[in-house]
């Protein structure tokens, strides 16, 4: 007898025998692109979970949290904005601290001298004398100046100052400024030269505030300047701005310190004393005032040269947009 399979036999065993290893082969299949998948889905859900963490811990008040940048996709990209923001968010943290401390400490001062004159009053080791009063009262008006210019400044910062912005010829502005600073300039025997031409485009302004960054450059001119010196105020019309340069011919300002020259509360030589060096919120003021009316406010030094070779002198630039 033929003891081999039959045509129909044989095609069945050849189709489950196909049936079982495509089973087989996508059981396996399936297997690895599980693996693969998984895989992959926590090289991709490891960056999130980095940042979800970094961001939970930086909403906790530890903002030293960073994320490693590897790679040039999208990943790395998030990788390096999360950072930034994370980077920005410290230094603004630092920036409060330094100027809570620095407040305390202009405040401190005279409150530390009223209070001691007074308490000497008190005890009659101190004369209750006019010129003893009128030193407390001295005082007094610095704690309020002092006051007045960190809420204009605090204002000017959040974008809420008011402005009455008029016509403004600031050729007679920059004239009245003058007139008004020359008696404080002759008394310590520096020159202030007024360098300005016939005509100059009438610009829109606010001519109080104006006039309060004038006074200020001229004032911290006016400081650094020593006896026999000079402060020339030049005014420079273009086709697009009016710039006003205010140089004198001080020491200058160290490299190290022009990129803080117009932060809150920052002194170049710290050993300064407030009467020499102001209170250190001047120059702040007179950015965000310029800024405030759409101008700008640039700083160069040094701006001259001896014959010795030695360089001296500041310029610092108002820049008025015209209408």
């Amino acid at each position: 007898l033929d003891t081999s399979q039959s045509p129909d036999s044989a095609s069945n065993d050849f189709v489950r025998t196909l049936n079982t290893t495509t089973w087989q082969a996508s059981l396996i299949a399936a297997f690895f692109a599980l693996i693969i998948g998984s895989l992959l889905f926590r090289q991709i859900i490891a960056p999130i979970h980095a940042v979800t963490d970094a961001a939970r811990k930086i909403a906790s008040g530890n903002l030293g949290q960073r994320i490693p940048e590897s790679g040039g996709d999208e990943v790395s990209q998030m990788a390096q904005t999360f950072n930034q923001m994370a980077d920005s968010l410290e230094h603004n943290r630092q920036l409060r601290q330094n100027m809570t401390a620095d407040i305390s400490h202009e405040l401190r001062t005279p409150l530390s001298i009223i209070q001691g004159n007074l308490e000497a009053m008190m005890d009659g080791v101190l004369p209750a004398s006019p010129k003893e009063i009128a030193s407390l009262h001295d005082e007094t008006l610095l704690l309020n100046r002092l006051v007045a210019d960190l809420h204009l400044l605090s204002v000017a910062e959040a974008g809420q100052l008011n402005l009455d912005l008029i016509n403004t010829d600031l050729l007679v502005l920059l004239n009245q400024i003058g007139v008004s600073m020359r008696p404080t300039a002759d008394a310590l025997q520096i020159t202030l030269i007024m360098d300005s031409p016939t005509s100059c485009p009438t610009l829109r302004l606010d001519a109080d505030r104006t006039n309060q960054i004038l006074q200020n450059l001229i004032a911290n001119a006016l400081r650094y300047t020593p006896a026999d010196g000079i402060i020339t105020i030049r005014v420079r019309p273009e086709s697009q701005a009016v710039h006003v340069d205010v140089s004198d011919t001080g020491a200058g300002i160290a490299a190290e310190d022009l990129p803080h020259i117009f932060d809150r509360f920052y002194r170049g030589e710290k050993s300064r004393s407030r009467a020499k060096g102001g209170s250190g919120i001047g120059l702040a003021i007179v950015r965000q005032l310029m800024q405030a009316q759409g101008g700008e406010v640039a700083v160069k030094s040094p701006v001259h040269v001896r014959d010795d070779g030695s360089s001296y002198g500041s310029c610092f630039t108002l820049t008025f947009p015209l209408p």
